[in-house]
């Protein structure tokens, strides 16, 4: 109740999407399960729902106060592609060979993206975004087989354009 009152006083209402992200915030990188294994332990939301319900206002609200100093971002993704987010291959004109541009999840790594918009995205996007999420690592095959970390606490924000029931993922 402390977080749903006191995190981003401004927006009203709100209360268990503030309580989500107080969870990302304060849950640590790693996690001991009473097995005894450690495990990464970053969560990921997503806060889907009508247009005019401040969605895009708390989540920037959080990543510009609660996340400063960081490499915490929030990313548009409304226009943008996967290769922009995660990486893409780049050709050099003169040398012919090529190079990996990495996207902005890539420099998120130990921190907060919050990807609004996501609405929009196709399915071959959800799959690229479902293996970082799933393997913590951006892999890309070409190239040299690039393989870095990438663990992120994500969230997700989106209006729902069309019924649930016509989205391809559970992610």
């Amino acid at each position: 109740d402390y977080f749903a009152e006191n995190l981003a006083p401004k927006v009203y209402g709100r209360i268990l999407q503030k309580k989500v992200y107080a969870l990302h915030l304060c849950t640590p990188e790693k996690i001991m399960f009473p097995t005894g294994t450690i495990e990464n332990s970053t969560m990921s939301s997503m806060d889907i729902g009508d247009a005019g319900q401040s969605k895009t206002v708390l989540a920037k609200i959080v990543i510009d106060n609660y996340c400063k100093g960081t490499q915490s971002k929030f990313i548009s993704v409304e226009n943008s592609s996967t290769a922009g987010l995660t990486a893409s291959n780049i050709k050099n004109k003169f040398t012919g060979g090529y190079s990996v541009k990495l996207g902005l999840l890539s420099s998120c790594n130990k921190n907060m993206a919050v990807l609004d918009g996501i609405g929009k995205l196709e399915q071959k996007d959800w799959s690229q975004l479902r293996g970082i999420k799933e393997e913590k690592v951006l892999e890309i095959a070409k190239t040299g087989n690039l393989k870095i970390p990438c663990s992120l606490r994500m969230v997700s924000c989106g209006n729902l354009i069309k019924p649930v029931r016509e989205y391809y993922t559970k992610h």
